[in-house]
């Protein structure tokens, strides 16, 4: 929605571990390279959004056609949870609002099933997460600086 594009409710809600295709500009982006094709990714949402004028699609599932884009160097966006890992996605399954979505959903996805595939892909996910965000650090490029500033206070009274 920040870049212009549209966020509309999805058809379908997609929670628990979902198949996340990365298409060819993913395969070769600096943020998802080390990406497979195919990976299985913790989703908890029911939304969905249109791909940003002038952004590059880099991901989608079989039930969201958006879940991951670059929008010029370094903005990127992503439908899929990389930042969770087994105590989040257990505090989430506990609140009564994911507890009714998931019910709703008529047995298509388990509480039960959620917690045997985490046990299953936490791992991979988290190692993927790792990568990934160190890698979007390293993207941003920032600059060091300096430890003592020209602010007139004189120099440090310690090295760190």
């Amino acid at each position: 929605k920040a870049a212009g594009a549209r966020v509309v409710k999805s058809p379908v809600k997609e929670i628990g571990w979902c198949d996340v295709d990365f298409n060819q500009e993913a395969l070769t982006d600096p943020l998802f390279n080390h990406f497979s094709s195919k990976e299985k990714l913790f989703q908890l949402h029911g939304d969905t959004f249109a791909i940003p004028d002038s952004a590059t699609k880099l991901a989608s599932s079989e039930l969201c056609g958006s879940q991951a884009f670059r929008y010029g160097k370094k903005v990127y966006g992503m439908q899929f949870h990389l930042e969770v890992d087994e105590a989040m996605i257990h505090r989430w399954l506990s609140y009564e609002s994911n507890l009714r979505d998931i019910e709703s959903m008529n047995g298509a996805v388990t509480i039960d099933q959620i917690n045997a595939d985490t046990s299953k892909y936490i791992q991979n996910s988290i190692d993927l997460s790792l990568q990934t965000f160190t890698k979007f650090v390293v993207l941003l490029g920032l600059p060091k600086r300096p430890i003592a500033l020209g602010s007139g206070h004189g120099s440090p009274k310690k090295s760190i």
